[in-house]
């Protein structure tokens, strides 16, 4: 997963991440306390690259965790959202 794109944002993001092969994704933002703020991604998908608009405007100002799980593959990155 690449880091969102541009970081600090407002409201909207862009988020891309590539696959090596077929697997079931799952992309979850969560607040810095660790409650999940809303799943992103839920579904299988075939290898290659992806990339998807996302908004925070039901979001308050803050920084938040993103995480992506394929498989075994586990990866979590900060954005910044600034209103």
């Amino acid at each position: 997963m690449n880091q969102n794109y541009p970081n600090p944002f407002n409201p909207l993001t862009t988020i891309s991440y590539s696959l090596a092969e077929a697997s079931f994704v799952r992309i979850d933002v969560f607040s810095m306390n660790g409650k999940l703020m809303g799943n992103l991604v839920n579904s299988n998908h075939n290898a290659g690259d992806f990339s998807f608009s996302y908004n925070g405007e039901n979001l308050p100002t803050g920084v938040y965790m993103i995480r992506m799980q394929s498989g075994s593959f586990i990866q979590t990155r900060k954005m910044t959202l600034m209103k």
